[in-house]
């Protein structure tokens, strides 16, 4: 039935023009083929390793590995059947290479062996929804990831056995944190190789992107997630992030994914957007969330949700839906054509960047002590990992980062995150007439910054040493590394001995004694909310794109300085799609609302286009509704909103004696497990409407 209903859609599309792309789960993470890659073969079933005190008990089918290490077991462990979670399955063994065969054969080729004739013409992607290396459902508390061939792909990568190191996960020691980066890494690797890179292969052979996004956040949230993610965009065509809820806080996700967008030219940076922002998102709310995500680079939306019933709990699956449930469906291109002109425009040409900010994912990784002592030890439904201190440390280490990133951004200034595997495989010293410039592969930047870093890769050093010996400027804007792989380095010490300290608000200045700002914005405010884009078009033209973050405030005022040899300054108005021209002077004056932004195109010719035109200064004031001027007709019925209710189980004699909210009470059944009968009662208000 399932795949009769996708050929109706593909042919109708077909017929249509419409684009097809596939999603390849029955739910989230992927990797599961709604439970059918584990059901499939035992060892495709989702592993952890976790250490239990000697003499703590461990939860049953737990599997010793070796005797005891310094008061330690670990054990490595095998995740039953049973989880609701994943239709009474569990979660893939997203490292295995065989498991992750047997996904694409279920998820992907199922799709090929029917449309093939379709493929790369009407279906042109699959998304791939928040994989991850370790998922905490139905393993024992403190799990790290682990598969089969773990150990043979660890000596393989680093010359030694980790089995008589593996306590050092657990707890602290003279080489912990070489082995933990050690181990990190090559579960990395092995998410990339076995999981994304397979999968991008696989699309690539048949004409299809791979699109979609991993398990994102901030570096502990990463960290517990297993694998590190910036490497394995290098594998998707269009390569994408999520962005959750009525916020524009979280930045760091959307700069790791658009700095390989960059890096690796692809043409489109994706966002799922405007998930659990709630039904109650307006255009104006979306309009600020996206003009928030274009500033990041972002080129593609891909909205959360468009239900085709909102029938049962699927109302409450992280909404809003956006389609055509909602009364204001009608008015939808008032918000959506503004966003695709800005989607369209800043997907043109290449993207440019001064400098390059280190990536500190592998000293989250040096700190990340994954706990063994737990209030229930032979429990498997306690989803910590690790105790409170190595969270504090690696907290710290993400607020400096974002500090660095925060500052660089609010200065207007463009660059990327430099993740050390990419380095690894993508960059070198180059020069660029006669300064040093560091590429990695499409971008070049004269400037590297460390943010607070623990530990770097050796070939991260190799690189630096080059780039600072060929005279490229390395700036320490937080607390300089000490270790090379997690082993304390005299040579990295005395190398950072030589680079500046410049403290995150002083970074853009000091950068700009080696590139000059692209975009410098002056006011007698601060416009720290206010993030840019800069791409170079092929006819020599440049795009410059500059956001106001800010949902309320006052107008700010602004006169932005543009870099370059260009003879005029143009607005494009997304809104209208009309340009206008400025004039030819580089010193723009703008005027920033919140959640407003200016589309610019410097040009080499002056061409004279539409007038500029007239400033207009919006000022709110109420507006009398006059009966005599206004007419008033209720378009659709009055709604009873029936959002809580009070209920009764089969194991209650009545109601209970409050209403409280319907989802709270799905909450509880769900924890309950419970299958039994379920009655429910609402209230609801009617004085004051009228009868009928």
């Amino acid at each position: 039935k399932w795949f009769e209903a996708c050929a109706a859609a593909v042919d109708e599309c077909s017929v249509l023009g419409i684009k097809v792309w596939l999603y390849d789960e029955e739910g989230w993470p992927s990797g599961n083929s709604g439970g059918s890659v584990p059901l499939a073969d035992e060892s495709f079933r989702h592993k952890v390793l976790f250490a239990r005190l000697v003499g703590d008990p461990a939860p049953e089918r737990s599997i010793p590995i070796g005797g005891p290490q310094n008061g330690l077991q670990v054990y490595h462990w095998t995740t039953p059947l049973g989880s609701w979670r994943f239709n009474g399955t569990c979660y893939a063994d997203v490292l295995s290479r065989e498991a992750m065969t047997q996904f694409i054969d279920e998820a992907y080729a199922s799709y090929h062996r029917r449309y093939a004739p379709e493929y790369g013409k009407t279906i042109v992607a699959e998304f791939l929804d928040e994989p991850c290396a370790v998922v905490h459902v139905l393993v024992p508390a403190g799990a790290v990831a682990y598969t089969d061939c773990l150990f043979d792909e660890f000596v393989k990568d680093h010359g030694y056995d980790v089995r008589p190191h593996l306590h050092l996960l657990f707890q602290d020691g003279a080489d912990a944190p070489r082995v933990r980066v050690h181990y990190a890494r090559t579960v990395s690797r092995l998410f990339e190789v076995n999981f994304t890179k397979q999968l991008g292969d696989w699309c690539e052979a048949h004409g299809i992107a791979l699109t979609g996004h991993y398990m994102e956040g901030n570096l502990y949230t990463q960290q517990c997630k297993g694998n590190s993610i910036p490497q394995n965009y290098r594998h998707q065509h269009i390569p994408g992030i999520d962005h959750l809820c009525m916020q524009v806080a979280e930045v760091i996700t959307a700069k790791q994914c658009h700095s390989v967008v960059n890096q690796y030219a692809k043409p489109a940076m994706l966002c799922e957007t405007y998930g659990a922002a709630g039904q109650d998102i307006s255009f104006a709310d979306r309009w600020w969330i996206g003009l928030h995500l274009l500033s990041l680079g972002v080129t593609l939306f891909n909205w959360h949700l468009s239900l085709f019933t909102m029938a049962g709990g699927r109302k409450r699956d992280f909404p809003p839906n956006l389609f055509y449930q909602q009364p204001w469906w009608p008015a939808q291109p008032a918000v959506e054509e503004p966003l695709i002109r800005l989607c369209v425009a800043l997907s043109q040409g290449r993207p440019l960047a001064e400098a390059l900010v280190l990536h500190p994912q592998e000293s989250a990784a040096a700190l990340f002590r994954v706990g063994a002592k737990w209030p229930d030890p032979a429990g498997v439904e306690n989803p910590g990992v690790t105790g409170e201190e190595p969270r504090r440390q690696i907290d710290q280490l993400d607020a400096d980062f974002k500090s660095v990133v925060m500052a660089l951004l609010g200065s207007q200034r463009v660059f990327d995150l430099g993740d050390e595997i990419v380095l690894r495989d993508a960059a070198r010293v180059e020069r660029e007439g006669d300064r040093a410039v560091l590429r990695v592969g499409a971008m070049t930047y004269r400037a590297v910054v460390l943010p607070s870093m623990l530990t770097v890769a050796p070939w991260t050093l190799r690189l630096l040493h080059e780039f600072d010996e060929a005279g490229g400027l390395v700036l320490l804007a937080g607390n300089a590394p000490t270790l090379v792989d997690g082993r304390p380095s005299p040579e990295l010490t005395a190398l950072t001995k030589c680079w500046d300290r410049v403290p995150p608000p002083q970074v853009s200045n000091r950068l700009a004694t080696v590139a000059a700002p692209l975009v410098r914005l002056e006011g007698s405010v601060d416009l720290s909310h206010i993030f840019v884009q800069v791409r170079d078009l092929p006819d020599g033209d440049r795009l410059v794109f500059l956001a106001d973050r800010r949902r309320i405030g006052a107008p700010v005022d602004a006169a932005a300085h543009l870099d370059g040899n260009f003879a005029c300054v143009h607005e494009l108005d997304p809104m209208s799609g009309i340009e206008t021209t400025l004039g030819s002077s580089l010193t723009v004056p703008l005027v920033f609302y919140p959640a407003s932004a200016h589309l610019l195109r410097l040009s080499r010719e002056c061409q004279q286009g539409l007038p500029a035109p007239r400033r207009v200064v919006a000022v709110g004031k109420p507006v009398p509704l006059a009966s005599d001027v206004w007419q008033v007709e209720r378009l659709d019925d009055n709604a009873l909103v029936l959002n809580n209710a009070r209920w009764r189980e089969s194991t209650f004699d009545e109601f209970t004696p409050s209403p409280i909210p319907v989802i709270a009470i799905q909450g509880r059944l769900d924890a309950l497990h419970y299958r039994g009968p379920l009655w429910l009662k609402y209230s609801f208000r009617v004085a004051g409407l009228a009868r009928g």
